[in-house]
């Protein structure tokens, strides 16, 4: 959990009112592509869309590449997503209104998923992975 992150302009960016960033850490070890799109974090009985991704360090996050709008802590205003695509062992694409993707070229990987999560979000699943849902493990301290 995290009150801030940044985006691939390096700008830092802020969650909704009310809410924290959640990044998680993926690691998979199967050549596959993710329609980004269709990730999200189910939080109780209501699901958070994925906001974006890290595919650069290898599971620690820097820069989030943005599938979604953010506000930018600078000026509290809304950001959209710029179209964006980069290459390697992770590629990701998007375009607004038309893809977001991450393919996974030479596995063993892993990659940072960014999603906007209620303050007091303790456990959940993430879908949209794989073939079964992803258990986010039990948070016990407030950052």
């Amino acid at each position: 959990m995290a009150p801030e992150a940044t985006n691939d302009m390096r700008e830092k960016m802020s969650p909704a009112a009310g809410q924290q960033f959640l990044w998680v850490t993926v690691k998979t070890a199967d050549a596959q592509t993710i329609d980004l799109t269709k990730v999200a974090v189910a939080v109780g009985a209501n699901a958070a869309p994925l906001i974006g991704v890290d595919s650069e360090w290898d599971g620690d996050p820097k820069q989030f590449s943005m599938i979604a709008p953010v506000t930018l802590v600078k000026t509290g205003k809304p950001s959209d997503p710029m179209e964006m695509t980069h290459g390697g062992a992770l590629a990701f694409a998007f375009t607004p209104g038309k893809i977001a993707t991450l393919k996974v070229e030479k596995p063993p990987a892993s990659f940072c998923l960014l999603f906007s999560v209620p303050k007091d979000f303790k456990t959940g699943t993430i879908s949209g992975v794989g073939a079964a849902p992803l258990p986010v493990p039990a948070l016990t301290a407030k950052p």
